[in-house]
């Protein structure tokens, strides 16, 4: 069910924290012991669940190659269809999508653009996002350079792509998930994550080259997310009503959101 270096992920939203416990080292701890422990509700914990995520992943790749792989993964989107969660299929290639897409109660795309206008192992499919669809998923329109086309995008190259989405399956069904890291453009120096290296080094096409990591522009005219204004402008020029533009910033989200995951 995976393709060449493809990695199906799970991305899950906690809504009760205070019954969501981890197995972690207690906070300035000398003799670093591990025990079960609450993940509280509040900023300071950002850092604890990013520690959670990292840990299951690694967990759960290693457990990969010493499984079946195609029983492995049917088998989790089975568990995740009876959980009130979303399974974010944006960092898989073509036939692990469409797979998992057919397979998945709740599939969405947080930031995929479309292979019909870009094709490159990272967008999708229009059959494939036709059904996701169908489903009630969402995809988010991103703002990656390799995504969105050869030469270095603008803003209506990110909105060329928001049309054909919108064409293709409708207001409802098309979000926004730029991915942007802004914040790495600040430091001194950057040092990238080992999945950042892995894939950077296998598949420049797709993410880029290593050394554009945390230095990369983004479409001109949306530079920055201080310049996200210039979007709503450009759906506006485009002929976008004030109910479609709204649903496209983050409704259609908050309805998915709900419909999946309660």
């Amino acid at each position: 069910m995976y393709n060449h270096f493809n990695v199906l992920r799970a991305e899950t939203t906690i809504n009760d924290p205070i019954g969501f416990r981890v197995y972690r080292t207690k906070e300035n701890d000398p003799e670093g012991k591990k025990d079960w422990r609450v993940l509280r509700r509040s900023v300071a914990d950002l850092h604890r669940r990013a520690q959670v995520s990292a840990s299951t992943n690694e967990r759960y790749l290693t457990a990969l190659t010493d499984a079946k792989e195609t029983k492995t993964v049917k088998e989790l989107i089975a568990k995740a269809n009876e959980l009130p969660i979303m399974i974010d299929l944006s960092h898989c290639g073509d036939r692990t999508r469409a797979e998992a897409t057919a397979l998945s109660r709740a599939p969405v795309c947080t930031h995929s653009n479309s292979a019909g206008l870009r094709p490159n192992g990272r967008n999708t499919e229009d059959t494939t996002t036709l059904a996701l669809a169908v489903k009630g998923g969402v995809i988010g329109v991103c703002g990656l350079p390799q995504s969105l086309s050869d030469h270095t995008p603008t803003l209506d190259d990110f909105l060329d792509h928001v049309d054909h989405l919108v064409k293709l399956v409708g207001i409802e069904r098309v979000g926004l998930g730029v991915d942007y890291v802004e914040a790495y453009q600040d430091q001194t120096t950057v040092e990238a994550p080992p999945s950042v290296v892995m894939w950077r080094t296998r598949r420049p096409d797709i993410f880029g080259p290593l050394s554009a990591f945390g230095r990369q522009t983004y479409p001109i005219g949306i530079e920055s997310v201080i310049k996200l204004p210039n979007l709503t402008q450009g759906l506006i020029d485009r002929g976008y009503r004030s109910a479609d533009i709204a649903a496209i910033l983050g409704g259609n989200w908050l309805r998915a959101f709900h419909k999946f995951c309660g």
